[in-house]
């Protein structure tokens, strides 16, 4: 179910500009400390409604975010392949001595890197998605300090 802009506990309707009490006020009214419509108030909120530029800072941080994830986990699997054939060429004894410490080296070297380019994707994806709004009114408030922390 969508919820409205604001609400007080009791669940009571509030201006979304000054947080007045608009229980008993006409929709087709302004709010008394502030001049807002109430109708603006009592609009559910809307992702359309919203400035432009903040929805692509928050976008683009999805994107990152996302092939950020999907780079971790390509990585992993690429991880457990590469050393399932490194333990049956062992297993076999058909891995050379000599080609094996500097193909490991260079193969290590290309996941650190990737990995590193992963995480710096991940972290900034979570970065932008919490951005907070120019009038700070985004719901994001709350768990901004927590996730960007986490990631």
């Amino acid at each position: 179910m969508p919820r409205s802009s604001k609400q007080e506990p009791d669940g009571s309707p509030c201006c979304i500009e000054c947080s007045y009490d608009l229980t008993s006020l006409s929709a087709e009214g302004v709010c008394p400390e502030c001049g807002t419509s109430i109708s603006l108030s009592l609009q559910e909120r809307l992702l359309r409604n919203e400035p432009h530029e903040w929805l692509a800072l928050v976008a683009k941080g999805v994107r990152d975010w996302h092939r950020g994830l999907t780079m971790l986990i390509v990585l992993a699997l690429i991880t457990l392949i590469v050393g399932m054939i490194v333990i049956l060429l062992e297993a076999t004894g058909s891995l050379i001595d000599d080609v094996s410490p500097l193909a490991g080296n260079i193969l290590t070297i290309c996941l650190i890197l990737a990995l590193l380019a992963a995480c710096v994707l991940y972290v900034r994806g979570v970065w932008l998605m919490t951005t907070p709004k120019a009038d700070d009114t985004s719901i994001v408030g709350a768990i901004r300090v927590p996730a960007r922390w986490l990631a």
